[in-house]
């Protein structure tokens, strides 16, 4: 493979294209369409017409550390490309400059038409603003239309890819295009010529005709281009038979394990996968936090069960306790008789481990994949638009209206919570 003069991060070819003059400008927007927050009002609150903010309001969150500045997120952003910029760059091309002044001085004036040029918009602008039109440098944008910058860009996108990589239905290099040009008599070259029997034409390749393993390079350069998250879209439409891309890789939301990955768990079997590991000190649990997490493990592990029903036996034969006590006292204490119970040499070494409890030393994460749902903390709920730090959980448990109850429910409750960081 050839060397190849690659940018490798994000933020320099971002920096590339900003020197280029191909960079854009954002502009806060007033929700209802109403205002642009620039100039000489770039820092205003509140628009002049409706009063809105351009900034989405963020709860307040006491967990937030008050040392990091709070993250202003603009209800609308427009995305203005300024175009003098784009001209300039043109201008400074010694190859093209004479395209550009092509429509004045190289153009066939004959009626016909065949450019934007020939267009009655484009004389009637020109009658109007006639020392504009009389220098051959001049450039004609939006002359009755309001044209989508982006949606255009995408269309020359998608037409390049087509044509180079010849796909079937994308590519505007086909029999249609060269009749075209023998019609039109130009680039003799690239005619269709008929076979001696006069039933099949030759389709003469072009200089951008790329072999396979040309294709294969190329694709393998857009493998390893790094692109804003959404950019690549469209181009893995037509490189999913080649390379991986969203069409042919796992969803972006798939918490399943790969199989070449999965290891033998017995009791606890990986489900899901955490996001955004916290690169601090190991963070340690306190003795309230290490204590429901030991419970919990306990209490959804199949092999423990009979353990808890030991338990149970052993806090409902007291008679003269009341159903509420018993079942506080298994809820409480269960953990430490259950370490006690471990020690007997009856017991498998399994249960002897899991008597121990979980780690004390453990890792933070910003988010966690599960169910193919994101979940995110508080905190950076805080600072975006979304919100995921939403959660539900339903739990088998006995519930009393007091202390002196006699008849607990057992039923299935739910509770609502916020995933906060410790």
């Amino acid at each position: 493979m050839p060397e190849l003069n690659i940018l490798l991060s994000y933020n320099k070819t971002k920096s590339m294209v900003k020197n280029l003059g191909l960079d854009y400008v954002k502009i806060d927007a007033c929700p209802n369409d109403c205002m642009l927050f620039r100039n000489n009002h770039k820092d205003d609150e509140f628009s002049h017409t409706c009063g809105a903010s351009p900034h989405i309001k963020n709860p307040k969150v006491s967990e937030v550390e008050p040392s990091k500045k709070s993250h202003r997120v603009s209800a609308k952003t427009l995305r203005h490309f300024p175009l003098i910029p784009r001209l300039k760059r043109l201008f400074m091309c010694s190859t093209i400059i004479d395209s550009l002044r092509w429509h004045d001085e190289e153009h066939s004036k004959d009626g016909m038409l065949r450019h934007p040029a020939d267009g009655q918009a484009r004389k009637d602008f020109d009658r109007l603003h006639l020392p504009f039109a009389q220098d051959s440098h001049n450039q004609h944008n939006l002359l009755r239309h309001n044209l989508d910058v982006m949606d255009v860009e995408k269309s020359i996108v998608d037409s390049i890819l087509g044509i180079l990589l010849d796909i079937s239905g994308k590519t505007k290099d086909n029999a249609k295009a060269r009749y075209d040009m023998k019609e039109m008599v130009i680039r003799k070259n690239l005619h269709l010529k008929d076979t001696g029997d006069n039933k099949r034409t030759t389709f003469t390749k072009t200089c951008f005709s790329m072999t396979n393993g040309e294709k294969s390079v190329f694709c393998g350069v857009l493998k390893t281009a790094k692109l804003p998250d959404g950019s690549a879209s469209n181009i893995s439409r037509y490189l999913h038979s080649v390379v991986q891309t969203k069409f042919n890789r796992r969803a972006r939301n798939n918490d399943e394990c790969d199989p070449s990955d999965v290891e033998t768990v017995i009791l606890f079997p990986k489900k899901g996968c955490p996001l955004g590991a916290k690169k601090t000190d190991p963070f340690i649990l306190d003795k309230k936090s290490l204590s429901q997490a030991h419970a919990y493990l306990l209490g959804n592990c199949d092999e423990i069960q009979e353990y808890i029903r030991e338990h149970e036996q052993e806090v409902n034969n007291h008679p003269r306790r009341s159903k509420w006590s018993k079942a506080k006292d298994h809820c409480q204490n269960f953990c430490q008789w259950f370490e006690t119970r471990a020690l007997q040499e009856n017991v498998p070494n399994l249960i002897k481990e899991l008597s121990r409890g979980p780690n004390f030393v453990t890792k933070r994460y910003s988010g966690y994949l599960i169910n193919r749902y994101r979940f995110h903390i508080r905190q950076r709920d805080a600072r975006h638009k979304t919100q995921n730090s939403g959660v539900i959980v339903v739990a088998s448990t006995t519930s009393f209206t007091s202390s002196k109850d006699k008849n607990p429910i057992a039923a299935d409750l739910t509770y609502y919570g916020r995933i906060v960081e410790s």
